[in-house]
């Protein structure tokens, strides 16, 4: 057997074994032995190598080889110059005291208005404002209400009282509605895309969307990361990924999350004005329908624990339940414990894919409800009739 046949045999068994890594893959909208149409026509394509060295034993000639080493050197130099103009050029803006920057609204300062709502929270917070401004213009047609939408993507309790007390406060509201919960949890894990190191009770260790500033990806990361996220989601997957049952203790941000609410809410109940906490709705429930299952993104995508290639883990749908429950719980305890006004929002959220977009981001209609159920609240307490004489 001649050296071409021995490294043709060899190329060969290495590359079943990468191709049978593509097999053991688990596709989360299965269309045909439990991939995915797009994973089905990868597994194809991925065909394609074994013919490569039949093409190339018969192809191959001097003129062939000279040809591929100065493609090769041409390719080189165009990496090295390429490289050097990415490093030299490359940067990563965000906000170096709250990572996303808040949203602009400094043209609504100091406006005249007669009533003044603040809303804070994370994405889940930015789109139901609306709704709720066109039921209090309705039902308070002579009041002049404003609302002012502080929230911001990526956000949590504890960027919401460093915008409040550094910036927010300006505004001089006289009600704050205020809804963190899934945002705080994902602070929780570690290993993951976003953070870097070991958990730490301020957030530090949490980078979220500032992630590159923090580690800026490599000249070779930018070009091929998103084929690395294929290998590293796909290949032997369903043998290196693990779905695990955490324990609610696992979510240690719970203690960091009462502590910066009560201290938001302390802060903003001495400047005058009223609070309303909402539990923050979400998908998460006991007996997902397969539809309901296939909406879930924030396990895989912020808890998936990465620090060990051949054993990645993320919680169970059913620990996510749990852990949100208990961090619901929190605010129904900052509720027993301040004078401050509850959206129970979670316990009568109806929990379908009507409502819901992923596990916590609401359609058009989930917002409606959801600014419904506020506006309840605001129109049964008699809070801005109260306030705004």
């Amino acid at each position: 057997m001649n050296k071409t046949k021995v490294t043709i045999w060899i190329y060969y068994l290495i590359y079943l074994v990468v191709y049978i890594g593509w097999l053991f893959h688990a596709s989360e909208t299965p269309w045909i032995l439990g991939y995915s149409r797009q994973h089905f026509g990868f597994l194809l394509i991925m065909l394609i190598p074994f013919v490569l060295p039949v093409i190339f034993v018969r192809a191959i000639s001097a003129s062939i080889i000279r040809v591929f080493k100065q493609g090769l050197l041409l390719i080189s130099l165009l990496y090295l110059f390429s490289s050097a103009y990415y490093y030299y050029t490359r940067t990563y803006k965000f906000d170096p005291f709250l990572q996303m920057p808040p949203p602009d609204i400094s043209s609504e300062y100091g406006s005249g208005t007669n009533y003044r709502i603040l809303i804070l929270g994370g994405s889940t917070s930015t789109d139901y404002h609306t709704f709720l401004q066109d039921s209090l213009l309705e039902a308070y047609p002579n009041s002049d209400i404003e609302i002012i939408n502080g929230a911001r993507m990526w956000w949590t309790s504890r960027h919401s009282l460093i915008a409040y007390s550094t910036m927010y406060y300006l505004y001089d509201p006289d009600l704050v509605i205020i809804m963190h919960g899934i945002n705080d949890l994902v602070r929780s894990c570690v290993g993951s895309d976003y953070s870097l190191g070991e958990y730490k009770e301020d957030y530090s260790h949490y980078y979220g969307a500032a992630i590159n500033g923090a580690q800026p990806p490599s000249f070779a990361e930018y070009l091929f990361d998103r084929y690395y996220s294929v290998v590293r989601d796909n290949w032997y997957s369903s043998l290196r990924f693990k779905v695990t049952d955490y324990p609610v203790e696992e979510f240690r941000s719970i203690k960091s999350f009462q502590i910066n609410i009560e201290r938001l809410v302390l802060k903003i109940k001495s400047d005058g004005a009223d609070v309303v906490l909402i539990t923050q709705p979400s998908l998460y429930k006991r007996d997902l329908s397969s539809q309901e299952n296939a909406l879930l993104k924030f396990p895989r995508a912020f808890c998936m624990d990465r620090t060990n290639f051949f054993h990645i883990s993320y919680p169970s749908a059913e620990s996510m339940r749990i852990a949100m429950q208990s961090f619901n719980n929190s605010i129904r305890y900052i509720i027993e414990q301040t004078d401050v006004y509850l959206v129970d929002a979670d316990s009568i959220f109806e929990k379908t894919a009507s409502n819901f977009m992923d596990d916590v981001h609401y359609t058009q209609l989930g917002n409606k409800v959801l600014s419904s159920m506020i506006y309840q609240v605001i129109e049964r307490t008699n809070i801005i009739s109260e306030n705004s004489e």
